[in-house]
């Protein structure tokens, strides 16, 4: 069977082999081929480039040329995109080094259904920031972010984020792995509370400086 190596989002397994059952062409030199996961059987639709095909659907390997004359075609097939996609890591502008790797290790892990590693590497990145935010802070996240409460330091909303986080984190202790609706929603949670602590700023400092270096606004 011609195969064609992907990184499958349904069970999350990368450069895994998949069987080529349909190649449809949609343009002279773009196709659709219609791939099956070796490991967990789901579908991915690719979306390639490809050399110039017959105006017909070409099934698996009933394909009407000779087999070195398909793997020369499977060959020359170059993936653009696919659907369903792979999980990719999102990106918050202005984020400290630090606290940047922790989030990414955690989408990485995510993505690749490692939630115990995932839950992990959010709370790493909450307490990271909280060193940063309020380096002054002793004591365990809970105490700080309680803190940080007492003192109206900052809205409520972002206070139950961080503690929603916190206890996803705590989760690693327990006997049991946290659930995956559980890391995708501490994930959700971890990309609002960063983007609201460093690239909201990071965004207000810069049109700032911009506005300042095109000369005095129109108040």
């Amino acid at each position: 069977m011609s195969q064609i190596p992907i990184d499958c989002p349904h069970c999350a397994t990368r450069n895994v082999a998949a069987t080529i059952c349909v190649i449809a062409p949609a343009e002279p030199t773009r196709s659709s081929v219609f791939v099956t996961c070796n490991k967990c059987k789901m579908g991915v639709t690719l979306y390639c480039i490809s050399p110039p095909l017959p105006d017909r659907v070409l099934a698996g390997d009933s394909l009407d040329i000779t087999r070195e004359d398909r793997k020369k075609l499977v060959d020359l097939l170059t993936v653009i995109r696919m659907s369903p996609a792979f999980p990719a890591p999102r990106t918050i502008l202005y984020v400290p080094e630090a606290v940047e790797r922790a989030y990414r290790e955690g989408e990485a892990n995510r993505a690749e259904k490692r939630y115990l590693s995932a839950a992990s590497n959010y709370r790493t990145a909450l307490d990271r920031a909280l060193k940063l935010i309020a380096p002054d802070e002793k004591g365990m996240i809970y105490a700080k972010v309680e803190k940080l409460a007492a003192q109206n330091a900052l809205p409520p909303a972002l206070i139950g984020l961080m503690h929603e986080i916190r206890f996803l984190g705590n989760q690693i202790h327990d006997m049991d792995d946290p659930e995956p609706a559980d890391v995708e929603a501490g994930a959700e949670f971890s990309t609002l509370l960063l983007t609201y602590l460093f690239e909201l700023p990071g965004r207000v400092a810069d049109a700032a400086a911009k506005r300042a270096g095109d000369g005095p606004g129109v108040s």
